[in-house]
């Protein structure tokens, strides 16, 4: 099953086995920062060194920067975003939320998913920062129930390389609606 690992830095710096293992079963990367910081705190040569970092660590393995970018809790500093273009990334937020990081049990998870995803969702969870066998535990009754709903699971580069009309008409919204 296709996915897109929002990587730290930090964390693949010190486990680059799961990099190979990430990349060998075909799945994408993306920078999640070095360190997770609430990056509205943070100066913009701050952000920069934060993603520098990571794609270098993320790019030593797997041979090229990664082109997706998640700020840690989907909060920006206010803009302008001329920061953003220098790292030649595709910033990627979600619609879904099942809010694993506080592990309210695999059926919550599970339920939360279901309940919110829809054609051309991006679903947020988690796989480091503690226990995550919820989270795990979780997953086939997703991917089992989404499959029996026809749904078709991409990566999320795969996904944003359509057209933004055809994202927009899979979500259900306009180009000019805010999810």
């Amino acid at each position: 099953m296709p996915a897109t690992f929002f990587c730290v830095g930090l964390n693949s710096a010190a486990h680059p086995e799961l990099l190979g293992r990430i990349q060998e079963r075909g799945h994408a990367f993306g920078n999640h920062t070095w360190s997770h910081p609430y990056l509205p705190d943070l100066s913009e040569a701050q952000i920069l060194e934060q993603l520098r970092r990571t794609g270098e660590a993320i790019s030593t393995f797997t041979g090229g920067a990664p082109t997706l970018f998640r700020p840690p809790y989907g909060a920006l500093p206010p803009g302008p975003y001329d920061w953003l273009t220098t790292m030649e990334a595709t910033t990627v937020l979600w619609d879904v939320d099942p809010k694993d990081w506080s592990r309210p049990g695999a059926e919550v998870i599970a339920r939360s998913v279901l309940d919110q995803v829809r054609p051309g969702s991006i679903v947020l969870m988690h796989d480091g920062g503690g226990d995550r066998s919820q989270t795990v535990d979780a997953l086939p009754t997703i991917i089992e129930t989404l499959l029996a709903r026809g749904y078709r699971m991409v990566r999320a580069d795969h996904l944003l390389e359509r057209p933004v009309s055809e994202q927009a008409e899979a979500r259900g919204t306009s180009p000019s609606t805010p999810d």
